[in-house]
């Protein structure tokens, strides 16, 4: 097991399954137009809690509305209020 990655997790499923709903979500909500996309946002703990992904998050609105571009955030349950606390 690598340090940080959980017990049982197939990292080459996973990344299979995220790229298979970026697809989906490109082709169904978008159509054609320019969007930014953002997914799979995850920080080391040691990390946690100074900004870094609230900087990562700002940096997306404002890229998003500077460009005119639609915008999708996909994220996980438990990243849900983080997330919502943002816009």
């Amino acid at each position: 097991m690598t340090r940080g990655t959980p017990n049982n997790l197939n990292t080459s499923i996973l990344s299979g399954f995220l790229n298979n709903m970026y697809i989906s979500v490109q082709r169904e909500w978008f159509a054609g137009r320019r969007f930014l996309y953002l997914a799979t946002l995850f920080m080391k703990p040691e990390f946690q809690g100074r900004g870094v992904g609230t900087s990562v998050i700002k940096a997306a609105h404002e890229t998003a509305d500077k460009e005119g571009l639609v915008s999708c955030l996909q994220g996980t349950a438990v990243a849900t209020p983080f997330y919502v606390q943002r816009g």
